[in-house]
């Protein structure tokens, strides 16, 4: 607090900005120098619940899942305003070692960090070690058991696809049976059966999964966190998990 003092008075001094001239500009920059004791407050801070100085991050497994979370802020609402998310990249050991690596970032930071992950259909929990090691909180993770995608109920993801121009020439019915039969990712099932490549538009159907999400809230239906059967899916499970972080 001492060091941000003396830098605002530079600042708001003429006669100092006038002394170094041309260099001026520079002791702006020196505002930066500020983050690692801010980083060091909130760590300590963090410690006391009463200050209130504790902050959490998101860390996704992708950009789908930023995206969709992005675009749910525009609801206004309280639970996705103050969200801070940040995908990670990787598969396997790799993406766990990133993992690892920014949770131990974050947290020196003083942050509370929630994770998000994909199955991919395997089974069992991807954070099974950094939970055993009490890097993060069970009650902080959540998996798809599949995908984002997945996660999606086929009559909200031919709707949102429909919203892009992405459905206009596949029957709802047909979609919706093709959608629901068998297991696998919902990606690989439409491939095989209606030849209908997801990849493409992953990050567009995200957002469009969102506005309408977010349409519903001023709409005469009810609003998605009302609707019981919306919210036993895993995409109304997540969107729990989300209204959860503090």
């Amino acid at each position: 607090m001492y060091r941000a003092e003396l830098q605002i008075s530079t600042f708001l001094d003429d006669d100092i900005l006038d002394w170094w001239d041309t260099y001026a500009p520079a002791t702006f920059g020196q505002l930066a120098s500020l983050r690692s004791h801010l980083d060091a407050v909130a760590y300590h801070l963090g410690h006391f619940d009463v200050f209130g100085a504790r902050d959490s991050v998101l860390l996704v497994e992708g950009w789908s899942e930023k995206a969709f979370i992005e675009r749910l802020k525009q609801s206004r609402l309280l639970w996705f305003l103050r969200l801070d998310v940040r995908p990670y990249a990787g598969r396997g050991n790799r993406r766990l070692g990133r993992i690892e690596l920014l949770l131990e970032q974050h947290r020196d930071k003083g942050y509370t960090v929630y994770l998000q992950g994909d199955a991919d259909g395997k089974g069992g929990d991807p954070f099974f070690q950094l939970v055993t090691r009490r890097l993060v909180d069970r009650a902080h993770t959540f998996v798809f058991t599949h995908d984002f995608e997945s996660a999606i109920p086929p009559g909200l993801l031919y709707d949102a696809l429909h919203a892009i121009g992405e459905a206009d020439t596949i029957d709802r019915q047909g979609f919706l049976a093709a959608a629901a039969a068998g297991s696998g990712s919902i990606i690989e099932r439409l491939r095989t059966r209606l030849g209908f490549e997801l990849e493409p538009v992953k990050m567009p159907l995200a957002e469009a999964v969102a506005d309408l999400l977010n349409a519903s809230i001023w709409d005469h239906r009810k609003p998605w966190w009302d609707d019981q059967s919306f919210m036993t899916t895993e995409l109304g499970r997540f969107l729990d998990f989300l209204r959860g972080i503090k």
